[in-house]
């Protein structure tokens, strides 16, 4: 219990930039619309009776509320998993109680299923859709496991042992290796674009052999996403001395590049496109009159071109890129009164090209 409580301050300290982010009353209303969305067409996927992401207090978000892939959508774009706790308890209360991940149809609102245990989150699908890996705690440290959609019972394996707290399980092209962070301690490790500034504490990415079972140490940074079929490039956030920035990494050649950094705001959960061009992620947006709130954003894979996509005042952030590329998928706190977080789809078809 002493490291468990030790591993949440040790990722409190590492996000210290983050604001509180709360809702005005005001804003959480059903009918909200924003002039600056009108070019976009929205669809509402999931329902605030599904309880996603129930887990975060409904009006309060942080940078470290975005360390979870709250949902994933299988590559065929059929299925998608969610973290969510359903049950009779009352909204109020569910912060303090863990979620479960569910699967379900994106045609079908009603054919879901469980596919991890309880107190589990951030799940990731492999490449073919037919596993799931997420993070789970029972009475130790939170640990990876995976489990087999293909078998009846969907037994899960746990696949790391001994290190605290990992995020954001992602699997490779391929399916022969899982990509996820850890937060240690480190004493040459440069703070992102500061090149003159080192940190103690800090998230490095990893790769775990599948077949092998070996574990290899990639670089710092977490929330690292792949490029379509392609197993040997990756975007990822690193942080530098306040907030987080929009890291490219080749796998093969160890290049490294820096895609985009915002010195008011950190940027994280991206997601490449479909044909490698874009990359969608996750920003606060700064308003001194309404409040600040997040918001999801658009840039080239060059960092030129950076466009804001969300407008609303509720919280938005998990961006998913459609199979298409014609579509984002993302959580948001629009659409009904209470500000709960449900999974909505937004066209992009009438977006200005790059």
């Amino acid at each position: 219990m002493k490291k468990i409580f030790q591993s949440i301050i040790v990722l409190v300290f590492i996000f210290n930039g983050c604001c509180n982010l709360r809702l005005p009353e005001k804003y959480l209303l059903e009918n909200i619309k924003v002039g600056e969305e009108e070019k976009f067409t929205f669809k509402q996927v999931t329902n605030d009776s599904d309880h996603l992401n129930a887990t975060i207090k409904y009006t309060s978000m942080t940078f470290y509320s975005l360390l979870d892939r709250v949902f994933d959508i299988s590559n065929d774009g059929q299925k998608f998993i969610f973290q969510a706790m359903f049950g009779n308890q009352a909204r109020n209360s569910m912060y303090r109680l863990g979620n479960y991940i569910y699967e379900r149809k994106i045609c079908d609102k009603e054919d879901f299923k469980t596919v991890s245990k309880y107190n589990s989150w951030d799940g990731a699908y492999s490449n073919n859709g037919e596993k799931v890996a997420y993070i789970f705690r029972d009475s130790g440290e939170p640990k990876i496991w995976l489990v087999n959609l293909q078998e009846k019972n969907g037994t899960a394996i746990n696949l790391t042992n001994g290190k605290s707290y990992p995020i954001n399980p992602k699997f490779a092209p391929g399916d022969t290796s899982i990509f996820y962070s850890y937060s240690e301690d480190t004493e040459n490790e440069y703070l992102g674009s500061d090149d003159n500034k080192k940190t103690n504490k800090c998230f490095f990415i990893y790769k775990l052999n599948l077949r092998t079972q070996k574990e290899t140490k990639i670089c710092s940074g977490y929330n690292a996403t792949f490029f379509p079929n392609d197993r040997n490039q990756i975007v990822f956030c690193r942080k530098n001395y306040k907030w987080a920035e929009l890291w490219y990494r080749n796998l093969k050649t160890g290049e490294e590049r820096l895609i985009l950094k915002d010195d008011s705001t950190g940027l994280v959960q991206p997601s490449v496109s479909p044909d490698g061009k874009k990359i969608a992620y996750t920003a606060r947006t700064i308003d001194t009159v309404n409040g600040n709130n997040f918001d999801i954003y658009v840039v080239g894979i060059d960092g030129e071109n950076k466009r804001q996509i969300t407008f609303h005042p509720g919280n938005d952030y998990c961006p998913e890129w459609a199979n298409d590329g014609n579509s984002l998928y993302f959580v948001s706190q629009r659409g009904n009164k209470g500000g709960y977080h449900c999974i909505w789809n937004i066209s992009l078809i009438k977006y200005l090209e790059f």
